[in-house]
This record gives C-alpha cells, sequence and structure tokens, in this order.
C-alpha cells in the first residue's frame, strides 16, 4: 500500500524549494491530499485556490507525484474540500437568525463584511499572480 501522506509531503517539500517563501506558505502549505485508486485528491480550501493551483502549479505537482509514487498514481485532481461545509451551512443560518432577530441592520452589516472579504481575496490573488508573471 502506497503511504500517501509520505508522498505529498515529498511534494510538498520539492515545491517548497522551486516558488518564493510567500507562494509556498499562502498556496501551497493549506492544501492536503488523499488518495482514491490511482488517483491523488488534493484539496483547497475554496475555489480561488483550485483555480490557482491548476493554473501555477499542477503540472509541477503532478510530475513529482509521478516521481514520488514510482508512477503508481496516475492522475492528480485539484478540488475544494467540502469536509465540514454542511456544519458550516448551517451555523450560518442559525447565526443569521439570531442576528435578524436582534437587529435587520447588523445581518445586513453581517453580509457586507463577508462580500467585502471575499472580494480582498480575490484583489489579493489577482495581484500575486500578476506579481510572479
Amino acid at each position: 500500500m502506497i503511504d500517501t501522506a509520505n508522498i505529498w509531503d515529498k511534494c510538498l517539500n520539492d515545491l517548497r524549494y522551486n516558488v518564493k517563501d510567500n507562494v509556498f506558505t499562502m498556496w501551497l502549505r493549506p492544501l492536503s491530499a488523499y488518495q482514491e485508486a490511482q488517483t491523488l485528491i488534493i484539496l483547497a480550501p475554496n475555489d480561488y485556490f483550485v483555480t490557482y493551483i491548476k493554473k501555477n502549479h499542477l503540472q509541477d505537482i503532478q510530475q513529482l507525484v509521478a516521481k514520488h509514487s514510482q508512477g503508481s498514481i496516475e492522475e492528480v485532481v485539484v478540488r475544494v474540500d467540502n469536509a465540514g461545509r454542511e456544519v458550516d451551512d448551517s451555523q450560518q443560518q442559525n447565526q443569521a437568525h439570531y442576528f435578524w432577530r436582534i437587529s435587520p441592520p447588523l445581518l445586513h452589516l453581517s453580509i457586507n463584511l463577508n462580500l467585502s472579504i471575499i472580494i480582498i481575496q480575490k484583489q489579493i490573488s489577482t495581484l500575486i499572480c500578476v506579481r510572479e508573471n
């Protein structure tokens, strides 16, 4: 049986020396991986990570996985980690209901703040992509 965690750790270690420290810390370190059959599934925190990894690092990751798995992993897939997302959604609904009962303007403020955070994340990822190129 292949030790997927060991393979992924070796890949991350190699990637660490092939990219800038800030790129590794921001984009690669948060990723995790597991194996399904001959496929390595790389889990990313959100869609922005998935897009960035596919565009900038997937080819290198595929080569490193092939090297460290000695060809036993044939495919690499990057997807959003949905673990615990249902719990988070229900918690958000409960919080929204609570805020609405306290004060409708607070709910509006909370929604605007969440949207602002998403916009800022997009801008940061765009700046990092532009800076690398």
